[in-house]
């Protein structure tokens, strides 16, 4: 049978948009265009493990570009957790394991953090279309040098080995202040030594990546419930400035500012929040000591 000019023409035409698909799959498949795509449901090769620690993550895709210290690692995930859940899980996880977090927002429906370590930067988002919807969860990884003038990361961020004595502080201030704290803790049964990160992630907003860590525990309370304190030094900050910004912080994550209070070289901030069922209480206190400023962190969590 002899064909037209015309199907000729048409056939020529769908061969080429067979091998251009062909092309495509294999590009974005095998590195062929600069990316090498992990197999569905799976994590591309050389992605650091230890930063996917969302267990609900159901991964929708996840590829490398380019090589050496210009590789680019991505995995693509859809979460049951909200984007604010999130943030704070990987803010805390981030601050603890020493990285610098440069830059940081959240909202209700987005959440981003920029981080960067001697190892590596990393780049998290987290979206949600509407609510109910899954968060859509995109998390870059690009090893190498990104904070080379950096010291390194302080021995006792992470809990294990010889911890530094806390501080001495005695300030009349801060015990008239405590005189009339409107939170009040159970007793605290056990306090067991953990790593900053085996705090509460709702408690991550009221961490700071570049103090000094003498203390972190997590505490079981009288009565059952859970919870944990920490205290950590800051310098080149002032009382009013701390208790300024962290009630704005408690604010944002929708905590209830119970109290924040100042005197010379004291203060306190108190505030309560219910956050996925969970019901807790925080209490931070500011005392001024000759190393700098001395922040105490004790919170109580209770299911509803």
């Amino acid at each position: 049978m002899k064909l037209t000019t015309k199907e000729l023409i048409l056939a020529l035409v769908a061969v080429l948009i067979l091998l251009g698909g062909a092309w495509f799959y294999v590009a974005n498949h095998s590195g062929i265009g600069g990316a090498v795509y992990a197999p569905a449901g799976r994590v591309i090769p050389g992605f650091p493990a230890g930063l996917l620690i969302d267990s609900s993550a159901h991964f929708t895709e996840s590829y490398t570009m380019g090589s050496g210290s210009n590789a680019e690692y991505v995995a693509e995930w859809n979460s049951s957790a909200t984007p604010q859940s999130l943030f704070a899980g990987y803010a805390l996880s981030l601050a603890a394991a020493g990285w610098q977090l440069k830059n940081q927002s959240s909202s209700a429906s987005f959440a981003t953090i920029y981080a960067a370590s001697s190892t590596g930067a990393v780049n998290f988002t987290a979206s949600e279309e509407y609510p109910g919807a899954p968060t859509a969860v995109s998390l870059a990884y690009v090893p190498g040098d990104f904070v080379p003038t950096s010291p390194a990361a302080a021995p006792n961020i992470a809990y294990g080995g010889q911890q530094p004595a806390v501080p001495a502080a005695a300030s009349a201030d801060l015990a008239r202040l405590l005189g009339s704290a409107k939170v009040e803790f159970p007793a605290i049964v056990s306090a067991t030594g953990s790593d900053v990160a085996a705090q509460g992630a709702e408690i991550a907003p009221f961490l700071d990546s570049s103090a000094v860590y003498y203390e972190h525990d997590s505490l079981v309370y009288a009565d059952g419930s859970n919870g944990g304190r920490f205290t950590y030094l800051l310098k080149g900050v002032d009382v009013s400035s701390l208790i300024a910004h962290f009630s704005a912080i408690a604010q944002q994550y929708g905590w209830t500012v119970l109290d924040s209070s100042s005197a010379s070289d004291a203060g306190i901030l108190e505030a309560e929040a219910t956050i996925e069922a969970m019901h807790n209480r925080l209490r931070m206190t500011y005392e001024v000591i000759p190393e700098g400023v001395l922040v105490g962190v004790q919170y109580q969590t209770t299911i509803k």
